[in-house]
């Protein structure tokens, strides 16, 4: 480091030491201490929200075909019109999962979609989702000919997936059909975009 930084990196600290002091003095000491705790909390909320707005941006350039609704339109949607596919791996699911949603496999051929799924699909309206809306986006895309083959309304992406969906504190269901808090990040990578670190959990309670 080079000497003539070494005045001017004291004197910064100075100054941020005089600002925590003028703190200290006007606002009560345990205020002062329950920010210090929520500031990083609220940096981590920030970067959750921008970042998973960055992927979504991404995915409607990646699928211009497919649609996508976010969780007001989705609630406000009549349940019984509406076919809810859940594609994400089976233990995601297992911790919880949007009510009546039908897990698919990320990577289930069109022949099997059409095989399995094709009887729900006439009259209803499609909504796919996953974790962040990548593996629903592409599965919309990919059997897109088929929920229009079969007399679906529509068919939609969840915007931001369950990870937006737990964020805003929306109620999701264990394997056992309770309600629940609990979320599978897929990984730990993936787990910084989960705002409750509280609410992360890898596998369901058996």
């Amino acid at each position: 480091m080079s000497d003539a930084r070494i005045p001017f990196i004291l004197r910064s600290y100075k100054t941020l030491a005089n600002i925590l002091n003028l703190l200290m003095r006007v606002l009560d000491l345990r205020v002062f201490c329950l920010l210090l705790v929520l500031l990083p909390l609220f940096g981590q909320a920030a970067y959750a929200r921008d970042k998973l707005a960055s992927i979504h941006k991404e995915i409607v350039a990646d699928y211009a075909q497919v649609e996508h609704i976010n969780a007001d339109e989705f609630l406000a949607m009549n349940a019984d019109e509406l076919v809810i596919f859940d594609v994400r791996e089976s233990k995601e699911y297992s911790v919880s999962h949007l009510e009546g949603a039908i897990r698919v496999d990320p990577d289930i051929s069109v022949e099997d979609f059409e095989q399995k799924y094709a009887a729900k699909l006439n009259g209803k309206t499609a909504v796919f989702y996953c974790s962040v809306g990548r593996r629903s986006s592409k599965l919309a895309a990919r059997v897109d000919d088929v929920v229009d083959q079969y007399g679906a309304t529509a068919a939609y992406n969840l915007t931001g997936g369950v990870f937006r969906w737990r964020n805003e504190q929306r109620p999701m269901m264990s394997r056992t059909n309770q309600v629940t808090d609990k979320i599978h990040p897929y990984n730990w990578y993936w787990s910084r975009l989960i705002k409750d670190k509280k609410a992360i959990q890898y596998s369901a309670p058996r």
